[in-house]
């Protein structure tokens, strides 16, 4: 199995069938490029998958705790899918590698085709790491079963 190296902490694992996306293949997708991350598809299985991770300044790590990440993630996503018809699905816990992340699921529609999408997060330090899954909802099942063995693969380094 490939691994893609994150923040030298993070081995991201990368199951068989998917592929790193390039700036080109992002942009076609309008994902944001700014931050350090990594966006893997798997076309076959309809699947997305991306990760990043970013860095929170001294006062503000000091300030926000966990619940303002999520309150943060979901406002950031709900926004991010409004035009498509975001519809919260509830909470998630996924492990990461051993490590617990929390997040939110949601539903919306891309070119008339029901999805299914997680972003969760784990917070680190200083350091905020977050992983998001694009599904199309009819194929949620079996891509749920690679998305937790991609996030189980994924190996922490020792800080």
């Amino acid at each position: 199995m490939e691994y893609i190296t994150m923040n030298d902490v993070l081995k991201l694992s990368c199951p068989d069938g998917f592929h790193v996306l390039d700036k080109e293949e992002m942009a076609k997708l309008r994902f944001n490029e700014e931050g350090s991350g990594v966006c893997l598809s798997d076309p076959e299985r309809h699947m997305i998958v991306s990760a990043a991770y970013k860095q929170i300044g001294g006062f503000s790590s000091f300030l926000l705790n966990d619940k303002d990440l999520l309150k943060n993630l979901e406002t950031a996503m709900r926004k991010a899918q409004k035009p498509f018809g975001y519809n919260a699905a509830g909470d998630v816990t996924r492990s990461v590698g051993g490590r617990i992340a929390k997040g939110i699921a949601y539903t919306y529609t891309a070119q008339e085709i029901p999805m299914y999408s997680e972003s969760l997060l784990i917070r680190e330090g200083k350091t905020v790491y977050y992983f998001h899954v694009y599904s199309r909802e009819a194929l949620k099942e079996g891509n749920m079963s690679v998305w937790d063995e991609l996030l189980n693969t994924s190996v922490w380094s020792e800080q």
